[in-house]
């Protein structure tokens, strides 16, 4: 009997201890830039955050032994959150008024590895029960790639920065920069909203180039470049999301099957062994041989067998 209640007391002090040391989400920014969300997240009690991935790191994800690490870090660490912002670059709207057709291609030819690899952490983050979420502007042609059309599980919510801190580094007047947002799981779309207020004129133009100081430096650079830099008050308003979609899934939720799916909840199906039987082996026969049915065999037995005809086809 004291053995029993020596166990009890001990189970009890882990619990406490579990309770006092909460469990820390694991953030990985890719196409960090000046990783500004690695940096809020740090001061946030619960975020734990991997080193940010860019080139300005040392990873230039344009060569595929570069993306092999990438995906070694991920396989072996499994990120509860990845973002991902990769340049916009040679498929921003300004694109459009190139003249030399020719360069443009190559150009988005050298930069085709990023959008695979964001196909890949998509599909990697999915499969793992991870939440990945993709930052561009609202009319990146990049977003309408045929390869981005092979990521499942896709929501958007848009929204425009100049509601959430971004201002020009000469002038101070807000950039709009409308910014499509784009989650593997629903609960991105109740994100808080964040539309322009301002008037019209009140904003900068997110073009040409401005001379700033950087560093101890005086440096010049393009409007663009800074404008693709996440001000403190996106990165907040990221991760509030962010905190906000990983509470919500980890408490239980308990809903009939006539019951519509909230906003937050997605089904997960699990497979379970064929059944030994001619009706089974069939089902998994069709299976292999019919991608896009939406229909399948429904076997009685046993008791269920005895229902009338009319009672099986309501259950069917």
């Amino acid at each position: 009997m004291q053995g029993v209640k020596r166990g009890i007391a001990t189970h009890r002090r882990i619990y406490e201890v579990a309770a006092a040391q909460p469990h820390a989400w694991t953030l990985l920014e890719v196409f960090a830039g000046c990783a500004n969300l690695t940096k809020v997240a740090t001061n946030r009690p619960k975020w734990k955050v991997l080193p940010a991935q860019d080139v300005k790191y040392g990873l230039d994800l344009t060569l595929e032994e570069h993306q092999e690490l990438l995906k070694d870090l991920i396989r072996t660490q499994q990120p509860d959150v990845i973002t991902l912002s990769p340049p916009c670059g040679p498929w921003s709207t300004w694109q459009r008024m190139r003249k030399k057709r020719g360069v443009l291609r190559e150009l988005r030819r050298q930069r085709m590895p990023f959008w695979r690899l964001v196909v890949w952490i998509w599909a990697f983050q999915s499969q793992h029960g991870g939440l990945v979420l993709l930052e561009q502007p609202e009319q990146s042609e990049a977003l309408k790639l045929n390869v981005m059309h092979e990521r499942k599980d896709v929501w958007q919510k848009t929204v425009d920065q100049c509601a959430l801190g971004l201002k020009d580094k000469l002038s101070g007047l807000p950039h709009k920069k409308p910014t499509a947002i784009q989650m593997n799981h629903p609960a991105v779309q109740n994100f808080p909203d964040a539309r322009c207020w301002h008037q019209p004129g009140q904003h900068q133009p997110i073009e040409g180039s401005v001379r700033i100081r950087r560093d101890g430096q005086t440096v010049t650079m393009k409007r663009s470049t800074l404008a693709g830099e996440w001000s403190t008050p996106f990165c907040q308003w990221m991760l509030g999301g962010l905190e906000r979609a990983l509470e919500e899934a980890a408490h239980e939720c308990s809903i009939s099957l006539a019951e519509p799916t909230p906003m937050n909840r997605i089904w997960e199906s699990v497979p379970v062994d064929v059944e030994d039987t001619p009706e089974g082996q069939l089902r998994q026969q069709m299976a292999l041989h019919d991608y896009d049915s939406k229909y399948d065999y429904i076997s009685f037995a046993g008791t269920a067998a005895l229902l009338n005809k009319r009672m099986r086809s309501t259950l069917m």
